[in-house]
């Protein structure tokens, strides 16, 4: 057997792969504080022809990640963050027809 799931690693949207036991926890942290900018899921900067299939489809990517900060800032009683995390995965659902 290959072992590549335990090789893998969440950083986000994204699953990192490594050899090496990674704190994939401070790169999602990371990717989601510094890197990602969401401010598009609550405003209509622009409208394209694949908007919906946006909406319905690809944002859910970020879920998993959303979903792990989320625990991280429950464990930690970050309550800002834990809300921003909640604003974040209820729009994502709302948006796509799946809450």
């Amino acid at each position: 057997e290959l072992q590549i799931k335990e090789k893998m690693y969440l950083t986000g949207v994204s699953f990192t792969y490594s050899d090496e036991v990674i704190d994939n926890l401070i790169l999602t942290k990371h990717n989601f504080e510094e890197v990602l900018y969401l401010d598009y899921l609550f405003s209509d900067f622009q409208n394209h022809p694949q908007s919906d299939m946006v909406k319905k489809t690809l944002n859910i990517s970020y879920i998993p990640g959303l979903m792990k900060l989320k625990k991280h800032y429950t464990a930690t009683n970050n309550q800002k963050m834990m809300k921003k995390c909640d604003a974040l995965i209820t729009k994502i659902l709302d948006d796509s027809g799946r809450k």
